[in-house]
């Protein structure tokens, strides 16, 4: 491998996204657009679907035709603070550390307001098969990013505005989204508060923010609602070790991407609580994972 090239494209990379001021469009930003907002169109979920698709699957972006701008991402800034924490780490560079602060502000001031605790959503409407979710609906995925980078970061500068929303936010996730049980009274979480879908890994993703937290605040109870989502998708687990994405007749498709989560999930589960009950399932799904899907490419 030539690290040199690797590192002239990481670099190249980095100064388009700070010249962007971390700006960008998303794969699903379609809706932004005047032809959904100011027509009859948006109406229909079928043609906001098929719109958002249109603009995912184009090779031609032809976004600033239509009026789609660039804005920022939360989860989008999350992966970024994220980043320049882990290049602090390497090399404690002051332009690193300003990054972080720059970030973790607009992070802060970016959050969702009306729920229980600071949470995230995204910078458009978004319409998927299973349910509508209108701009800067907080969701289960881009708040535990978020809350993941905003631990990282407090990490680093000792900020504590940075890990007092990280632990605020394990409020919505307790008590904003909806809960799907099964007959043991285990549970995963919804995307969103605003539907009821049980994709495995948004609810493992959502456990993993409170056994992150729990190292900060040694609240016993997010262990025990880590371990109730834990259990339900392990019960999920197909028998070869997949998983699908998620329960409806539509999520029936298994990838590495997102069972790549459920395994970090899992495992991290495990190493605070040091609880090997799902351990098993972890090596089962990494069986798959490997001989299925990677060396599959």
């Amino acid at each position: 491998m030539n690290f040199n090239k690797f590192e002239q494209s990481f670099k190249k990379l980095q100064i388009f996204c700070e010249t962007e001021q971390f700006k960008g469009w998303d794969p699903y930003d379609g809706l932004n657009s005047w032809v959904i907002q100011k027509t009859p169109l948006g109406k229909s979920s079928f043609f906001r679907l098929a719109w958002i698709q249109l603009f995912k699957r184009n090779p031609i972006n032809f976004r600033k035709i239509v009026g789609i701008k660039k804005g920022f991402n939360s989860k989008g800034l999350g992966l970024f603070l994220i980043g320049y924490c882990n290049l602090y780490k390497v090399e404690p560079k002051k332009e690193y550390l300003e990054k972080i602060h720059l970030l973790a502000t607009k992070i802060l001031n970016l959050s969702a307001k009306g729920y229980s605790g600071y949470c995230w959503g995204y910078n458009f409407d978004w319409q998927a098969r299973a349910f509508f979710q209108p701009k800067n609906t907080p969701t289960v995925v881009a708040t535990s990013f978020i809350g993941e980078a905003l631990i990282e970061a407090y990490k680093i500068t000792k900020e504590d505005t940075y890990l007092e929303a990280a632990i605020s936010s394990t409020e919505f996730i307790l008590n904003d989204l909806n809960k799907s049980y099964d007959a043991d009274g285990d549970f995963t979480l919804s995307y969103s508060p605003l539907d009821s879908t049980q994709v495995f890994n948004a609810g493992l993703l959502g456990a993993k923010l409170l056994c992150l937290v729990y190292n900060y605040k040694k609240d016993k109870e997010f262990l025990n609602v880590a371990k109730k989502i834990v259990s339900y998708v392990c019960k999920n687990q197909q028998p070869d070790g997949s998983w699908a994405y998620g329960t409806l007749p539509f999520h029936k498709w298994v990838d590495n991407f997102h069972t790549g989560y459920n395994l970090e999930c899992i495992n991290a589960y495990y190493q605070v609580s040091k609880d090997s009950t799902f351990n098993k399932n972890i090596e089962r799904s990494f069986l798959f994972d490997f001989f299925n899907l990677y060396l599959f490419f």
